[in-house]
């Protein structure tokens, strides 16, 4: 991504995370169900500084999953990979890394 781009979206995340809410959170119906058939690993990337509502269905999507783990980046918003793109390059890395170890159930990983 060009330096033009991540300034683009680094400028309009600013905006609209320093704009008041309006209003009570609606929480919407569940878009999908079957979580609990997922069978590989998920990590939740969120970030420290995204609005609380964000947080908490990361944190409910993470807990929903049953080998998900959820990853607050500091000092990032609502689009991590752009505002923290190092930090988000190392933590990634490190989950594909830990891909190649065996699980906590003494599975070996796959081919």
């Amino acid at each position: 991504m060009s330096d033009q781009a991540r300034d683009l979206f680094l400028g309009m995340n600013a905006i609209a995370l320093a704009t008041l809410l309006l209003g009570d959170v609606v929480e919407p119906e569940p878009a999908c169900g079957g979580f609990d058939q997922v069978s590989v690993p998920v990590r939740v990337f969120g970030g420290a500084f995204d609005i609380p509502h964000i947080q908490t269905r990361c944190a409910r999507l993470a807990a929903a999953l049953p080998d998900g783990r959820l990853d607050i980046l500091g000092g990032a918003g609502h689009l991590p990979s752009l505002e923290q793109p190092k930090l988000f390059t190392e933590r990634l890395l490190t989950v594909l890394a830990d891909l190649d170890r065996p699980n906590d159930h003494g599975a070996e990983p796959g081919p």
